[in-house]
């Protein structure tokens, strides 16, 4: 009869040396897995902030979409006028030429000498 060498699964007792190579193989994996983790944190901070940012946009645009206007910012032309005897202004939208509103100047305008007087 003919003998065989196998391999088989046996309890190995680790020498000092494997202890301090496990050891610091430990430490240098936890030490990644705590930096993935920081990492993942501020990926899942970056995304959150992202998806919020787009959500606040998205109730934006319904909003408009809802009530048909938005709110902006339109250069508005005055031009001084006579307004029931005293000094007045004409507002006038630039974008679309439209009237806004003829009021008597008010005390701020004639001070700041906004038309050229004062």
């Amino acid at each position: 009869m003919s003998t065989a060498i196998v391999l088989k699964e046996l309890k190995c007792v680790l020498s000092d040396r494997e202890k301090q190579e496990r050891g610091e193989t430990m430490a240098r994996k936890m030490a990644q897995v705590s930096a993935c983790e920081g990492e993942l944190d501020g990926h899942k901070r970056a995304h959150k902030e992202a998806t919020g940012l787009l959500e606040r946009e998205i109730s934006g645009a319904a909003t408009e979409l809802r009530q048909g206007f938005r709110w902006a910012d339109v250069e508005v032309r005055l031009e001084p006028i006579e307004f029931a005897g005293e000094a007045g202004v004409r507002e006038i939208r630039m974008d679309t030429g439209e009237e806004l509103e003829v009021r008597a100047m008010t005390a701020g305008e004639r001070q700041m000498g906004l038309f050229g007087e004062g």
